[in-house]
């Protein structure tokens, strides 16, 4: 558009010095002998012919360069002022990713989880929008240098807060899962079940898939399945009031779970499938298993499937008889 108003400029210029030109080279004619005149001094006047500086113009304009022959003013203009909305727009929205603050969802090349749907989202490409906070697939796209940013099976993610768990159909880890949870440290006076509420709190996938089997009710919760590898190791934890019964907690629909936002993607190998695997290679070492199916077992179940508690240390002892127990006792 510069370039075309630069141009034009000039054209104007050159006719008008052609013209002045012309003005001064003409054939004086005097006053008197033209009976139209009547002069008193010996001035002179220049006449062109008919259309003489329309001619002239449209010469000088042949001699213009041959890019701007042809070419209209307004498609021109009209171009270069489609150009220039075309960077504005580009400039705009580059400042319009480079300031709106997302960091409440994706911040540090970290997705952020607060709700179930978005548990439910990982590992399926589906794209972050910047509302998943508020009503999951609202809001504008996450797009962070050209890239879509999605719910990755390799993505990293944060979970911001407890989340319900849903036990009727819960959420796991997706298969070939290769991404990370981010979170701090679990330690052993992390909460694992709290009484008030009657929630336990799920740390890692071993408890989801627990759940998941459906075998959940027949699973005793043990003081240290808040971490992956101890998972099915420690002691019975009961419920408020019950301390005395042998009704101990099970992963069972009768309470509520919440997924800990301290929840960690590790599956390491656990201790007690450990000691279990090694004793299956030494079956029917009565010696080593001391008469359970492997040592660290705790629930034996007989042919008829009943249900006993096996006995293995002085405490478990002295809590016989307290209370009348609903299950029996082997030692």
């Amino acid at each position: 558009m510069k370039k075309l108003a630069k141009t034009t400029k000039w054209k104007k210029i050159i006719i008008w010095i052609l013209v002045i030109g012309i003005f001064f080279q003409s054939i004086p004619i005097y006053a008197e002998e033209n009976s139209d005149f009547s002069l008193e001094d010996n001035s002179t006047i220049a006449v062109f012919p008919e259309n003489y500086v329309e001619e002239t113009s449209l010469n000088v304009l042949s001699n213009i360069e041959p890019e701007i022959q042809g070419r209209s003013i307004s498609g021109s203009v009209e171009e270069d002022t489609t150009t220039l909305t075309e960077e504005t727009k580009i400039i705009n929205e580059t400042v319009k990713e480079d300031t709106v603050d997302l960091s409440h969802i994706y911040e540090n090349k970290i997705i952020k989880i607060y709700n179930a749907k978005q548990l439910q989202a990982i590992g399926t490409g589906i794209q972050v929008h910047s509302e998943d906070d508020q009503e999951f697939g609202k809001g504008e796209p996450i797009v962070v240098n050209g890239e879509s940013i999605i719910y990755g099976m390799d993505s990293k993610y944060q979970i911001m807060n407890n989340i319900p768990l849903d036990y009727e159909n819960p959420w796991v880890l997706p298969t070939g899962f290769t991404g990370q949870f981010v979170g701090s440290e679990v330690k052993k006076d992390s909460t694992l079940y709290d009484e008030d509420t009657d929630t336990i709190h799920i740390y890692h996938n071993y408890q989801l898939l627990t759940i998941a089997s459906g075998e959940g009710d027949k699973q005793p919760i043990m003081s240290q399945d808040l971490e992956p590898d101890k998972y099915g190791i420690g002691q019975f934890l009961y419920a408020k009031g019950e301390e005395n019964e042998q009704n101990y907690l099970k992963y069972s629909n009768r309470h509520h779970y919440v997924i800990d936002q301290n929840f960690t993607e590790a599956m390491p190998k656990m201790k007690a499938a450990a000691v279990k695997e090694k004793v299956t290679v030494r079956a029917n070492d009565e010696e080593n298993s001391y008469g359970r199916d492997y040592i660290g077992q705790v629930i034996y179940t007989d042919e008829t499937r009943k249900e006993y508690i096996l006995i293995g240390n002085q405490k478990q002892l002295k809590q016989i008889g307290v209370k009348t127990g609903t299950k029996r006792i082997l030692i």
